[in-house]
């Protein structure tokens, strides 16, 4: 047998043997949820130029949103909703400043209002996690004359409390 040929196959094992070892370690710590990006990404509220989210509360069943009006003029809010991007967290009723939506509210320029969704998740987020909200919000200009409604969406990515 050529001791040449020993030496290389037996250099080339111990690198193969470490190489699955570092693999299994890095799967394990994948598995458990160690190298989980979204526990290291930061929580945020963001919504469209003129609407600034101030505050914001996300449990399993209700979403509470605090948003400021910097358009500049007063702004009728009609609707507000919220999804995620599976269609699991879907609310069933929505109000503003705690009164159930359906009527046009009048927001002044500089104003800050409340916006929640009760009746949310269907129990398919789990707590201590981070979830990703799309609330949409529509509003118009009371001063046109017309009510040409305006549709703006955000963001909101929050750790799910109790």
């Amino acid at each position: 047998m050529n001791k040449k040929a020993q030496g290389a196959l037996e250099f080339l094992m111990t690198y193969g043997w470490a190489f699955l070892v570092i693999l299994i370690m890095i799967g394990a710590l994948a598995y458990f949820g160690v190298l989980s990006p979204s526990k290291f990404l930061p929580e945020r509220c963001t919504l469209t130029t003129g609407l600034t989210c101030t505050d914001y509360k996300l449990t399993d069943v209700t979403l509470d949103l605090k948003v400021r009006n910097n358009m500049g003029m007063t702004i009728n809010v009609t609707t507000f909703a919220a999804t995620d991007a599976d269609g699991i967290y879907d609310c069933d009723d929505y109000f503003i400043d705690g009164v159930a939506l359906g009527t046009d509210i009048p927001i002044s320029d500089g104003a800050t209002f409340d916006l929640s969704g009760t009746g949310c998740g269907g129990g398919g987020i789990a707590l201590g996690n981070k979830f990703k909200i799309i609330p949409t919000i529509t509003y118009y200009d009371p001063r046109s004359g017309v009510d040409y409604d305006h549709q703006v969406e955000g963001e909101i990515y929050a750790l799910v409390q109790s």
